[in-house]
């Protein structure tokens, strides 16, 4: 993940040699999948899983949310994956 990193900060310096640099933030690649689907959905609540071979370390993801908060109960870890059975 390093030299993504370091491939990102180059791309980003050059990008925006002048002027405002936005901020950059990181968000976990499983959370991303679960919060950004239910943003886009007409519930108030909902069960929240992602599953996938990978995405950082992560494999999944697993928790619930009520009124635009999550509450995280777990998540695995490669090597242990449905994703990739």
């Amino acid at each position: 993940m390093y030299w993504k990193r370091k491939r990102l900060s180059r791309w980003y310096q050059a990008f925006f040699k002048d002027g405002h640099k936005p901020p950059v933030h990181y968000i976990a690649h499983h959370l991303l999948h679960v919060i950004g689907t239910f943003l886009i959905s007409p519930y108030e609540r909902a069960a929240l899983l992602s599953v996938d071979g990978s995405g950082e370390w992560s494999t999944s993801f697993m928790g619930k949310v009520k009124n635009r908060s999550y509450t995280f109960y777990r998540q695995d870890f490669f090597p242990i994956s449905q994703g990739k059975c």
